[in-house]
């Protein structure tokens, strides 16, 4: 009888210890490209500027290390965001930090490119210098950090900046993305997926 209760207690330990474990976790807030749109570009002290984004991806298919390619966030591995960025005028040294282009890919829940122009840093005699630029930013927010690195080739110090920006969405895309997903990707077994 001593048996049979022991049995039974260690079947509703382990029940209760599959149920617990089965029970759902709360979901990992999901990561999109921003809409594919027009955009205006606001950074306190600094010119506007007009950003086009668009998204293009490459869906996620037959890898064994991808088990739910149904995920938001696992198809927005695939994603990069095209980004173009221009000012009314690119007459000043401002402005022309802005007129830029990059591809944005998701890093730390962020979007991130990077831009360095060889003549970015302009210095006291006139000669120009290398400038890194790296812009990283939410698509729930819109709002996003600007970090400029800069060397010693002016004479000066070596340094760094962060500055916040902000993105507000003014229009979609004309004409708007038709095909998301270019690629048609199939898995043979045993053979690397074929993209065509």
């Amino acid at each position: 009888m001593r048996l049979r209760q022991r049995i039974g207690l260690t079947g509703a330990v382990a029940v209760l210890a599959a149920l617990g474990t089965a029970a759902p976790s709360p979901a990992a807030p999901s990561v999109a490209p921003p809409p594919d749109g027009e955009y205006t570009y606001t950074q306190p002290g600094k010119p506007s500027a007009h950003w086009s984004m668009q998204s293009v991806c490459a869906q996620a298919s037959g890898t064994r290390a991808q088990p739910d390619y149904s995920d938001p966030h696992i198809q927005t591995l695939g994603c990069v965001l095209n980004v173009t960025s221009t000012t009314d005028r690119p007459a000043d040294a401002e402005q022309k930090l802005l007129n830029i282009g990059g591809r944005a890919r998701l890093s730390n829940g962020l979007w991130a490119f990077e831009y360095s122009p060889m003549d970015g840093q302009v210095c006291p005699d006139g000669s120009t210098a290398k400038l890194q630029q790296k812009f990283e930013f939410s698509e729930v927010t819109l709002t996003g950090t600007r970090t400029t690195l800069w060397g010693d080739e002016c004479g000066g110090p070596p340094g760094m900046a962060k500055e916040p920006f902000t993105l507000t969405f003014l229009a979609p895309l004309e004409p708007p993305v038709v095909e998301r997903f270019p690629m048609d990707c199939n898995y043979l077994a045993g053979r690397p997926s074929i993209c065509s």
